[in-house]
C-alpha cells in the first residue's frame, strides 16, 4: 500500500525575453540535477521558456528563463508547489501559455503512473505583478490532456475532472468541466459538458485547445476516447459565448484516423485545425490541417507528407503578414522541420535541424524556438544536457547549419463533420493549489549543437571470392530517419533490408548490385556499389597425389583458373614454385587476392618405390648371323609384363623377334612412369667361303682328277658348267 505523505514541489523558471531578432542557441548550466528535462517554448509572440525534469527522486521541477540577446540568461526563478501527493508520482507534463506578464502553467502525470497521482493542476505566475494562484483539476485522472489557455486579456478557460462526488478510482468522467477564470483566478463560470452523439460509458477529453473568434466566443477543440485503451478519437469542436453557452458544435463522422492537437482562430474568423492522420499505406502519421470558416465548415483540407518521416506534433502560429508559420515534429536526431504556407495552403521554404525529443514553439514573426534535454558532439553521440534555440525571423540560426528537408502539402479528403448537441450542469469549485515562488542561479553559455548530417555512402569491396560474407564499412546512416538496403544479383535475387546494417553471404558467383538507400527529414540519397563474386574455384591447384619419374630436385608449382598472388608453403616459404627433394606430403596456402585455397598433394620419387630392383632390364648389347635370325628379344622387370618396341608394333609384349640389324627403344610404365632403354643389334653375314680350281686333269693318276668346289661349312645344291659361248656343258645335282 502507497504510503501519503506532503512533498515540496519545487519548479524552476527561466524567463526568456529576446526583444530583437537576434537567433541563439545556447547551453543552460547550473542545474545540474536536472535531467532528463523538457523544454518547451510558449506560443505567440513571447519569448519564453519552460523546463521540466527530476530535481530529486521524488520532485518535479520547472525552468522559467529570462535570457538578453545571444540568449544569455537574465533571470530565473523556482517556484515551491505544496500538493498532498503519493511517494512515486514525482513525474509529470507540462503546458503554458502567456498573455502580458501573466504566466499560465497546466501540469499533468503521464498514464505509466499510478492512479492516484493528484498532481494535476493550473496555476498562474505574474512576475511583474507578484501575484500568483493555482488550482487543481484532477484527483488521478494521470493520462488526460488539460486545456488551460487565455480566452481574452483578461479571462482563461481551463477544463478539469474534479467531482467530489466520485471515488477515486472512477474519475473516468463521461462529461468534460470547463472553467473560465479572471486573471486573478475568480471564476467566472463553471460547467460541466455532455454530449449524447459519444458512445455511452465512460470517456475523456483529450488533446483539448481554446481558441477565441473576434466577436469574443470561444472554440473548443477535442477528442473523446470511448475507453483508455481503445484510442478510437472522436473528434469535436465546440463554440460557446463569454458565458459559457453552447452556441454550434460538430464532431468528424466515424473517426478513427484523424487526431486533432491544437487550433486557431485568423481575424476573420476562420478556424485553423491541426492534427495527425494515420497513413495505412506508409505505416506512418502525417500531419494535417483544415481550414473551417467560423460556422465550422470545411474550406480546405491539406496534408504534410514526408517520406519515412512519423509526425508525432505540428504547431502552427498565424503571421502578421497573414503567413502560416509551422514547425513540424518527429523523432531521432534530426527530428523537426520547420516552414511557412499561405492561408490557401501553399507551401514555402520547409528545412530542418537536429534537436533530441524536442519541444517547439513558432512566432508570429516568423521565428522559431526548439529545446531539448540533450545535446549532440559533432560525431553524433550525445549527453544530457539543456539546449534551448531561437532562430530569426528567415528560420535561421547565425553560424548553425539547416538541413534539407522535403516535406509535400497535398489536398485530402475532408472528414465528414456532422452537428451534435451537449447539456451543461453547474461544475464542482476546483480547490487550491498553493504557490510559492523564489530566485534561482541559471546561466547560459553559446552552443550550436548539429551534428553531421548522415549520408549514403558506405564501402564493400568491388571483387570477393564465392561464399564470403560482407558487412559494410565506413557508413553514416545511424542518425537517418530509414536506411534500406536493396540487394540484387544471379539467379533473380532482389530483396530488401530495413536496417542500418547487414551481413550478407555472397554464395553464387555473378555480378551483384548493393544499394544503400537513407531519408532524413523526407529526403532521399542513395549510393551503389558494384560487387563481382569470382567462383571459388582455386584448388585443386597442385594435381593429384603422384609418382615423379624423375631424378630429384622437382619443381612443384600451382596451377590456378587465375594467377595467385600470394603463397605460403608447408616449409614456410612464400615463392611461387617449391623445391622438392624428397618424397612427402607437401601442401600449399594460397589467394588470388580474393578467393584462398589450402591443398595438400603426396608426392614420390619413382627411384623410391624400385625397391626389387631396376625398372627395366635388357641384355647386352647382341651380334648374331643373318642365317640365325630372327633374335628374340626379352625384356624384364620386377614391375610389369608389359613392354613395348614402337619399330615393331605399338602393342604390348613380352618378347619381340629382331630380323635385322639396329637400335631397338624398348618402353614400359612403371608405377605411372614410362621408362625405355636402348637394345642394339649387330647381323653378320656368316656364309664360308667357296674355292674352285681353275684347271684339273681328270686322266686318272690320281691327281687334279676331278672339278668340284672346295671349303667349309656348305653344302652343295647344284653345279652347271658353261662354254666361252654360254653353252651349258655340263649339269650335276647334290644326291
Amino acid at each position: 500500500m502507497n504510503k501519503r505523505l506532503i512533498l515540496s514541489k519545487i519548479f524552476f523558471l527561466l524567463i526568456i525575453s529576446v526583444f530583437s531578432q537576434e537567433s541563439f542557441w545556447v547551453e543552460i548550466s547550473g542545474t545540474p540535477n536536472l535531467f532528463p528535462a523538457i523544454i518547451q517554448p510558449v506560443d505567440g509572440n513571447s519569448d519564453i521558456f519552460v523546463a521540466q525534469g527530476n530535481l530529486q527522486a521524488s520532485l518535479g521541477d520547472i525552468l522559467f528563463l529570462s535570457v538578453s540577446e545571444g540568449g544569455m540568461v537574465q533571470e530565473s526563478y523556482f517556484i515551491d508547489v505544496s500538493i498532498d501527493s503519493l511517494e512515486d508520482c514525482s513525474s509529470f507534463f507540462i503546458n503554458y501559455k502567456k498573455s502580458g506578464s501573466k504566466n499560465l502553467f497546466t501540469t499533468m502525470y503521464p498514464s505509466y503512473l499510478p492512479l492516484g497521482c493528484s498532481f494535476t493542476g493550473v496555476f498562474i505566475v505574474d512576475l511583474l505583478g507578484n501575484e500568483m494562484w493555482g488550482k487543481k483539476l484532477s484527483r488521478s485522472l494521470s493520462s488526460i490532456s488539460f486545456l488551460a489557455s487565455f480566452a481574452s486579456d483578461t479571462s482563461i478557460i481551463v477544463n478539469h475532472f474534479w467531482d467530489d462526488e466520485l471515488p477515486l478510482d472512477q474519475m473516468l468522467m463521461d462529461s468534460m468541466g470547463l472553467v473560465m477564470f479572471n486573471v486573478s483566478g475568480e471564476e467566472v463560470w463553471n460547467y460541466f459538458y455532455k454530449s449524447n452523439a459519444f458512445n455511452e460509458g465512460l470517456y475523456y477529453i483529450t488533446t483539448p485547445t481554446s481558441s477565441v473568434f473576434p466577436d469574443g466566443s470561444i472554440s473548443i477543440l477535442g477528442a473523446v476516447e470511448d475507453s483508455p485503451n481503445t484510442f478510437l478519437d472522436n473528434f469535436f469542436i465546440l463554440k460557446l459565448d463569454a458565458s459559457g453557452n453552447v452556441i454550434l458544435s460538430r464532431k468528424v463522422v466515424n473517426n478513427s484516423a484523424w487526431h486533432p492537437l491544437e487550433h486557431f482562430i485568423d481575424h476573420e474568423g476562420n478556424v485553423y485545425v491541426v492534427g495527425k492522420i494515420y497513413d495505412d499505406i506508409n505505416g506512418q502519421y502525417n500531419g494535417f490541417l483544415l481550414k473551417l470558416n467560423s460556422e465550422y465548415e470545411v474550406l480546405w483540407s491539406k496534408m504534410f507528407y514526408a517520406d519515412h518521416y512519423n509526425c508525432l506534433d505540428i504547431q502552427f502560429a498565424l503571421g502578421n503578414d497573414n503567413t502560416l508559420f509551422f514547425a513540424y515534429v518527429s523523432e531521432g536526431y534530426f527530428p523537426v522541420i520547420f516552414g511557412k504556407m499561405s492561408l490557401n495552403g501553399e507551401l514555402f521554404d520547409p528545412h530542418g535541424f537536429s534537436a533530441y525529443s524536442p519541444r517547439v514553439g513558432v512566432n508570429a514573426n516568423g521565428s522559431f524556438y526548439f529545446s531539448s534535454s540533450k545535446k549532440y558532439l559533432p560525431d553524433g553521440s550525445s549527453l544530457w544536457g539543456l539546449t534551448l534555440a531561437k532562430s530569426d525571423s528567415l528560420g535561421l540560426i547565425e553560424s548553425c547549419p539547416e538541413v534539407l528537408a522535403c516535406l509535400e502539402l497535398v489536398d485530402i479528403n475532408p472528414p465528414l463533420f456532422e452537428d451534435i448537441e451537449w447539456t451543461r450542469s453547474v461544475g464542482t469549485k476546483l480547490p487550491d493549489l498553493p504557490l510559492s515562488i523564489a530566485p534561482a542561479n541559471i546561466a547560459s553559455s553559446p552552443y550550436c549543437g548539429s551534428p553531421t548530417p548522415p549520408h549514403p555512402y558506405f564501402y564493400l569491396p568491388d571483387t570477393i571470392c564465392a561464399g564470403d560474407c560482407l558487412t559494410p564499412d565506413s557508413t553514416y546512416n545511424r542518425l537517418a530517419h530509414q536506411v534500406e538496403w536493396y540487394i540484387t544479383g544471379p539467379g533473380g535475387l532482389d530483396t530488401t533490408i530495413i536496417d542500418t546494417t547487414f551481413t550478407w553471404c555472397f554464395d553464387e558467383p555473378g555480378h551483384y548490385q548493393v544499394e544503400q538507400g537513407i531519408w532524413l527529414l523526407g529526403c532521399s540519397d542513395y549510393y551503389l556499389r558494384d560487387v563481382e563474386v569470382l567462383p571459388d574455384d582455386l584448388a585443386p591447384a597442385l594435381g593429384e597425389d603422384r609418382v615423379l619419374c624423375q631424378q630429384p630436385p622437382y619443381s612443384l608449382s600451382a596451377n590456378a583458373p587465375r594467377p595467385l598472388t600470394s603463397y605460403l608453403w608447408s616449409d614456410s616459404s612464400t615463392a611461387a614454385e617449391l623445391e622438392v627433394t624428397n618424397s612427402g606430403t607437401y601442401w600449399l596456402d594460397a589467394s588470388d587476392g580474393y578467393c584462398m585455397l589450402r591443398d595438400t598433394v603426396q608426392l614420390t620419387f619413382l627411384d623410391d618405390l624400385l625397391d626389387q630392383g631396376p625398372a627395366l632390364s635388357l641384355p647386352a648389347d647382341t651380334s648374331v648371323c643373318e642365317q640365325h635370325l630372327p633374335y628374340e628379344l626379352l625384356p624384364q622387370s620386377p614391375y610389369t609384363e608389359d613392354f613395348s618396341v614402337p619399330v615393331i608394333s605399338n602393342s604390348s609384349a613380352s618378347s619381340f623377334e629382331l630380323w635385322q640389324a639396329g637400335s631397338y627403344e624398348v618402353q614400359a610404365e612403371v608405377f605411372g612412369c614410362p621408362i625405355k632403354d636402348i637394345f642394339a643389334l649387330e647381323v653378320n653375314d656368316c656364309r664360308s667361303r667357296i674355292y674352285f680350281p681353275t684347271a684339273f686333269s681328270p686322266n686318272g693318276d690320281g691327281l687334279n682328277d676331278l672339278f668340284l668346289p672346295q671349303g667349309k661349312d656348305y653344302e652343295g645344291i647344284e653345279l652347271q658348267v658353261y662354254d666361252r659361248w654360254g653353252g651349258l656343258l655340263f649339269s650335276s645335282q647334290s644326291p
